[in-house]
């Protein structure tokens, strides 16, 4: 019995990528590939339970006061400020939603959602 392969769906392109040396950049990798492979209606943000280490991070603008306290929580340095202006930058594929910048806020402005944005 003759093996037929003419019928399997293809897969896409291989990745091209090498891990890297922390898992998190290797993930970022995986999933920028495999959101590059599907179609363009699929690729949303995927909810996830709450807890997850993925996720964004809301800032409430009229309570912020831009003291900076969540930047130096950040454990991970997803949290920035820009030199140029006042203002917070939050990189979400560094976020692990570990909670310390909410808890350090003095002013109630964060708040954490997970979910996996590709």
């Amino acid at each position: 019995m003759a093996a037929c392969h003419a019928s399997a769906p293809a897969l896409g392109t291989a990745a091209r990528f090498h891990p890297q040396d922390d898992k998190r950049g290797t993930l970022d990798l995986c999933f920028r590939h495999l959101a590059g492979l599907a179609p363009a209606d699929v690729v949303a943000p995927i909810a996830l339970p709450e807890g997850s280490p993925y996720g964004r991070l809301a800032i409430d603008k009229d309570k912020c006061t831009l003291c900076l306290a969540c930047i130096n929580a950040c454990p991970v340095k997803a949290l920035s400020d820009d030199e140029s202006q006042p203002r917070l930058r939050f990189r979400e594929a560094s976020c692990v939603q570990c909670g310390l910048c909410v808890a350090t806020c003095p002013e109630d402005a964060l708040q954490l959602s997970a979910r996996l944005d590709l």
